[in-house]
């Protein structure tokens, strides 16, 4: 067999086996709503339903969604990155994020892990969503 045929053989296997785990798709926030804001501590509650196709989490890797909050305060045409408050939880193995901060809502349906950077310099800007637990894409 010439190099070149065995490689791409082995590209194909590859992409073969990796085929239940790469489909992840369709990402949708919804019903997105400001629950409860404190303007003197300059503080918002943000509640919101979100859905993706074809999650998944094996032994090693898995697949999330970044979230983010902007906000503008003069009508659009600006925006600014709000920073999260994030308390509680644990803390990821490399130390720089919180795991499921206590207050956060899990929310209902598929058991999610909500992970927040706490970087000093870009922390806090946005959240991982992903699953819990194990499971190939459909």
């Amino acid at each position: 067999m010439k190099k070149s045929s065995i490689i791409f053989l082995i590209i194909v296997i590859s992409l073969s086996l990796f085929k239940g785990i790469a489909l992840a798709n369709d990402v949708t926030v919804s019903n997105v709503s400001i629950t409860s804001h404190n303007d003197i501590n300059q503080t918002a509650n943000v509640q919101f339903n979100i859905t993706w196709q074809n999650s998944w989490r094996n032994s090693i890797n898995y697949d999330a969604a970044w979230v983010f909050i902007k906000y503008s305060t003069d009508g659009g045409s600006t925006w600014n990155h709000a920073k999260l408050q994030a308390t509680g939880g644990m803390t990821t193995p490399s130390g720089n994020g919180i795991i499921n901060p206590s207050n956060y809502s899990l929310g209902i349906g598929t058991a999610l892990q909500i992970i927040v950077p706490t970087e000093p310099v870009s922390g806090y800007t946005g959240a991982f969503l992903q699953r819990a637990t194990m499971a190939l894409a459909l």
